[in-house]
């Protein structure tokens, strides 16, 4: 597209549609206004203008603190109480969908949690969701808060990194605990939905962004402009035919499958993924 190559992963320096139900629930409800894009462009470009000699000390593991929310007095593995080996195994796969950017993650806590109504009610922008994060919030501006429950959709993330200091304890990211390793999410079970919602809480936004094939679109130059999000595996997916290139559907920020026996694969473009990032954590 047409700003800074690694545009996309420096703007997290301030460290964050089809209709029918059964697309919803692959949404991540993470959109920004076009005029925002540029204020958060000027003000990065400055930043990036100035020396930075501590960047490798930024580029330090990154804390996660995990909540999981169960629904069953008994603490089932299905009812959400998911055991300890998977959530190992996703933040494993998480490092390795990140391999190569510079960032790496650790788990540094896990709390269990019976409640019920965060178990199935804690969607975007709920009440139970806002309950649940001011209730079990750890850390500060550096610490991925992950969240697993059982809503309906796949999980999302926000408010945007930039958005931080207006409601900290509202940071951190939400997950349906099916889409973790071993879970039971038809096509999508291998942790890639964590690595999509990260990337939102990173600073990254859907390839889909703005679903235009003018403007800014996604703010990284080496991906395509990209009209509509993928599912499935479309190969050769092309929604702006007059655009360089074909859709994203290798993108972690797009929605295509995770199923290994399809060919669709997932990564970051180099732009999204640069070792070069300037992130301002403290």
């Amino acid at each position: 597209m047409h700003l800074p190559l690694l545009f996309a992963f420096i703007i997290s320096f301030w460290l964050a549609s089809a209709t029918s139900s059964d697309t919803e629930n692959r949404q991540c409800g993470m959109h920004v206004d076009g005029s925002e894009v540029h204020r958060i462009q000027q003000e990065v470009s400055s930043m990036n203008s100035t020396s930075r000699a501590d960047d490798d000390a930024r580029l330090n593991p990154i804390p996660i603190a995990w909540h999981v929310i169960y629904s069953s007095l008994w603490g089932t593995a299905t009812s959400g109480n998911v055991p300890q080996a998977r959530i190992n195994a996703a933040v494993s796969a998480l490092n390795s969908h990140f391999a190569g950017t510079g960032i790496s993650f650790y788990l540094q806590s896990v709390s269990r949690n019976w409640q019920s109504t965060w178990y199935s009610g804690a969607t975007k922008g709920s009440q139970a969701e806002i309950q649940m994060k001011n209730a079990l919030y750890a850390g500060g501006k550096r610490t991925l808060n992950v969240y697993s429950v059982g809503t309906s959709t796949l999980g999302y993330g926000g408010p945007w990194p930039w958005d931080y200091y207006k409601n900290p304890k509202l940071d951190g990211v939400v997950i349906k605990h099916t889409t973790m390793p071993g879970g039971s999410e038809t096509n999508y079970n291998q942790g890639k939905w964590l690595t999509h919602v990260v990337g939102h809480w990173i600073g990254l936004f859907d390839v889909f962004e703005g679903l235009s094939c003018s403007g800014i679109g996604d703010a990284v130059n080496d991906t395509p402009m990209q009209r509509t999000p993928s599912y499935g595996c479309p190969a050769g997916k092309d929604s702006c035919p007059n655009s360089w290139g074909v859709d994203s559907i290798h993108n972690y920020m797009d929605f295509t499958f995770d199923r290994p026996d399809l060919p669709t694969g997932r990564w970051y473009s180099q732009g999204s993924s640069s070792k070069d990032i300037a992130l301002d954590w403290p």
